[in-house]
């Protein structure tokens, strides 16, 4: 075993934690934060996706909501997504 396993909240399939990116709210923060680099920097609860288009692209309300136990409005999502799918996100594939 190389690390955590971490779920996708997207896909739901399991993979090693440095294998997919972190989505985090800090407690103090007004708006997720995408743990780019996949480095477990920022504390506070966690949702962890696939860096696939696919899973990207299927990231929604109910499925942050419930993976950060906290509301998340549609133009968090959008911001999340948007940040995810900038060109300084490289490591996003079109899977």
């Amino acid at each position: 075993m190389d690390g955590p396993l971490r779920t996708c909240v997207v896909c739901r399939l399991t993979a090693q934690a440095r294998d997919l990116i972190r989505i985090t709210w800090p407690p103090a923060a007004a708006y997720p934060v995408v743990g780019l680099g996949k480095v477990h920097v920022v504390g506070g609860r966690g949702a962890w996706v696939h860096p696939e288009l696919s899973c990207v692209s299927g990231l929604g309300t109910e499925r942050l909501s419930r993976a950060l136990r906290r509301t998340v409005t549609v133009s968090q999502v959008e911001d999340v997504v948007a940040v995810l799918s900038q060109d300084r996100c490289a490591l996003i594939s079109d899977k």
